[in-house]
């Protein structure tokens, strides 16, 4: 059992590195479109709150889990929006904390809404010496005194919106560039996203909303969509696909979400693996609560 536990674990831990799941995906992403492009925070709203909890491949030990906050607000005084985003991630005995602020520069124009941002923060990467799981076995990989790691943290992005259309680019990790690779920490090379969303309004009732995101890493490019049909405003139900190129990890899954009047609103999904990878046919859930103000 012992075997088995270790071979789970190692497996988990592999894939995290090769499919650079170092910086935990959010399958809810449309919510936080922040957390990828700082030039896109307050593109709906002059205020927006965000707390995440994400439970990947539950019931795996050592699997990831990533809770993630961040707080935005428009200020005419600073010709844009300022925020600030805490975010932990684990998985195995690794456990990252990053708490960054943020500013957005916007310009309107008559064709449309620019926007410049920039994150800047720190990032603690720490590992503990006992492997998981199980939590009384020692890995002997790992050196008998391991030290945590702080590192810069430092992202840029674009974006524009006209009337109900938005995209963005943003290049994260720039400030990996100037980090020499440490045992610690497997993901160094800076990425680049681009995403974009799209709404439609059908009538006073029912509309819909497309989101795209796409990653640039290390080794590929990973796409993940979502369509969702809301009703009134208020309720939403939407399908999310993951890894949409790459038929041998593809997540699918849904997503339901209720915002109240008052500007408060919860949301969750579940996403699951393809059949052809049986082995990850553990599902991973999201719930999410939010607060939107105009």
């Amino acid at each position: 059992m012992v075997k088995i536990q270790l071979t789970i674990s190692f497996f988990v831990f592999f894939s995290f590195e090769t499919l650079a799941q170092q910086f935990g995906r959010l399958d809810n992403f449309w919510n936080v479109y922040a957390r990828t492009n700082p030039a896109q925070t307050n593109s709906l709203d002059s205020l927006e709150v965000n707390l995440i909890g994400r439970a990947q491949w539950s019931g795996i030990n050592g699997a990831p889990m990533t809770f993630y906050a961040n707080y935005n607000q428009i200020s005419p005084n600073i010709l844009g929006s300022f925020g600030l985003s805490a975010e932990y991630d684990e998985i195995g005995f690794n456990k990252t904390y990053t708490v960054k602020g943020n500013y957005t520069y916007r310009l309107p124009t008559r064709i449309g809404l620019f926007s410049a941002g920039a994150n800047l923060g720190w990032s603690r990467v720490g590992v503990s010496a006992t492997w998981i799981p199980p939590q009384t076995l020692n890995d002997s990989s790992l050196p008998p005194n391991i030290p945590s790691q702080n590192d810069l943290v430092f992202d840029l992005g674009i974006a524009y919106k006209l009337n109900n259309l938005r995209i963005g680019f943003s290049v994260l990790q720039l400030s990996n560039l100037l980090i020499k690779p440490s045992p610690l920490y497997f993901d160094y090379a800076p990425h680049f996203a681009l995403n974009a969303a799209y709404r439609l309004k059908f009538n006073e009732k029912w509309g819909t909303d497309f989101y795209w995101q796409t990653w640039g890493l290390t080794d590929r490019l990973t796409t993940d969509v979502s369509y969702i049909v809301n009703y009134k405003e208020k309720l939403e139900l939407g399908l999310i696909v993951n890894n949409l190129f790459y038929h041998n990890s593809l997540l699918y899954g849904l997503s339901l979400g209720y915002n109240h009047k008052s500007g408060i609103g919860i949301y969750t999904s579940g996403t699951f693996t393809a059949p052809s990878n049986a082995f990850f046919e553990n599902p991973t859930f999201e719930i999410g609560l939010k607060y939107r103000r105009n």
